[in-house]
């Protein structure tokens, strides 16, 4: 009886394995936590410290999905997700990870490209239906 969900499950993980995500924070021990608990879901993930170093993986890595932290110093991840929109066009999923979640920011990250803004810190298994594209904000 548990065969159908089962390779429905096994089908939703070979799904996961083939999408790629790029974690683009500032802080180091917040990409480890989110790469661990990704990876775990059955993601590929890797990481970057930087938008500057998140740019230059773009080709690379070919990211299906990005997760910005948007307070980064230097470029912030408003710039960067605007370059990557600029280089990319809607080809990928940005989801803005941020502390400010009042309006003036929503809009702010909205014009700058990004798919979904969602508090941080965030509990990794929330991203799920966002990274699988079963959620969009309203």
């Amino acid at each position: 009886m548990n065969e159908p969900q089962s390779r429905s499950s096994t089908r939703r993980t070979a799904e996961r394995a083939r999408r790629r995500i790029l974690l683009v924070d500032d802080e180091a021990d917040t990409r480890t936590f989110l790469r661990a608990a990704l990876e775990s879901e059955g993601y590929t993930c890797d990481e970057a410290g930087s938008g500057a170093a998140a740019l230059a993986m773009l080709e690379s890595f070919a990211p299906h999905v990005l997760i910005v932290d948007l307070g980064m110093p230097g470029m912030s991840g408003l710039e960067f997700g605007g370059k990557v929109r600029e280089r990319l066009g809607r080809e990928l999923r940005l989801i803005a990870l941020t502390g400010h979640l009042d309006k003036k920011s929503r809009t702010a990250s909205r014009e700058a490209g990004f798919d979904y803004h969602l508090p941080k810190p965030v509990v990794p298994s929330e991203l799920v239906p966002y990274i699988d594209g079963e959620l969009w904000e309203e």
